[in-house]
């Protein structure tokens, strides 16, 4: 902005005169941090009007000597989203925090979920003060009931290192697989001097051992939720209703695998069982049970490129070996409960006061 005024105008103002002029004009365009937080309240009201079966929590503090109440945290799911979610997509649930870049601070929490074309499905996220095992406990808490989770058995919660997380999981969702993020291990751990070409082939081929294969899904990082709050990366600067606004506004794996079966070598053993080598390895695939001793298939849902020779080799269709999770129908469940504008009905843009 410096450089871009002197060379266009001629003017030479210093950086924090700048800074003044930028934060003055997004008060007169926005309205200021204050405002937003004390607009909340109709803000909350209004999505509720439009949004009778979504849940919107605001929870705020009462100074007792005054009659002043204090933003504490505010967590909003939309119905369509918990409903998308449940029917189209696999229990799986990623969770992440990331900062929020206003004067006061604050933290964003959000539970993203992936549909069958492995793509991001936000469930729901919280503005909370920080984060820590208080914060992820209320929010985990709520997004339970939102979802039906009772202990977490059947659910796979993937998320980073952070102990007030793990913690909260670990006290509400006991009977869950809960996976932490592989890359985030790998990068620990190499710091340890662990850094060499054998041991990073060892360490991710020991990772998807130690995963179950029930939810059919082979994720072992938390890429999803980061690209999350990467998607969302523009609005965490702005002040809370618009950041909220903003984010409310917001079949290739198996064609790989065809692919790559060229290289493997079938023969057939007899009901529906094959070994196949490639590459100097040998694979014991069994078609009856849909597994193959890599676990590809087992984990992820879709068949490997070994498991795809073998059904070549009977002539039938790789795609009617993909499991159920993955069929597009669930795919396009999914998609019905999660139209443009994040299914949510249209709210009134003026002022909620």
């Amino acid at each position: 902005m410096v450089r871009e005024l002197h060379e266009e105008y001629g003017i030479i103002v210093s950086r924090g005169t700048c800074y003044n002029a930028r934060s003055w004009a997004r008060k007169m365009l926005q309205g200021s941090l204050n405002e937003h937080y004390h607009m909340l309240p109709c803000y909350v009201a209004e999505l509720q009007k439009v949004n009778m079966n979504s849940t919107f929590q605001l929870e705020v503090e009462h100074d007792i000597h005054n009659s002043l109440a204090r933003f504490n945290r505010l967590y909003i799911c939309l119905e369509s989203l918990a409903r998308g979610f449940l029917e189209g997509c696999r229990p799986v649930i990623g969770l992440d925090g990331c900062f929020l870049k206003t004067k006061l601070k604050g933290q964003l929490l959000s539970a993203v979920g992936r549909d069958g074309n492995n793509q991001m499905f936000p469930i729901a996220w919280v503005v909370v003060e920080g984060e820590n095992q208080a914060s992820w406990t209320w929010f985990i808490s709520l997004l339970m009931t939102d979802l039906g989770i009772v202990d977490g058995y059947g659910w796979t919660i993937i998320s980073d290192q952070q102990k007030g997380l793990e913690n909260a999981v670990a006290g509400l969702l006991p009977n869950a697989e809960q996976r932490n993020c592989a890359r985030h291990i790998y990068a620990n751990w190499r710091k340890k001097r662990h850094s060499s070409d054998i041991l990073r082939n060892l360490f991710w081929k020991a990772v998807k051992t130690f995963i179950s294969n029930k939810p059919k899904c082979e994720v072992i990082d938390n890429n999803m939720s980061e690209c999350f709050n990467s998607f969302i990366l523009p609005s965490r600067s702005k002040p809370t209703i618009d950041m909220l606004e903003y984010i409310r506004t917001i079949r290739r794996a198996l064609e790989d695998n065809k692919h790559n079966c060229r290289a493997c070598c079938v023969i057939h053993a007899g009901h529906l069982k094959f070994e196949v080598s490639t590459h100097g390895e040998g694979f014991v695939v069994n078609l009856r049970a849909q597994h193959c001793t890599c676990r590809y298939w087992a984990i992820a849902g879709i068949p490997c490129p070994h498991s795809i020779a073998c059904i070549h080799f009977i002539w039938a269709g790789p795609a009617n070996y993909v499991n159920e999770w993955l069929r597009s129908k669930r795919y396009i469940n999914a998609a019905l409960r999660k139209p443009s504008g994040m299914g949510l009905a249209p709210v009134q843009k003026e002022r909620f006061d």
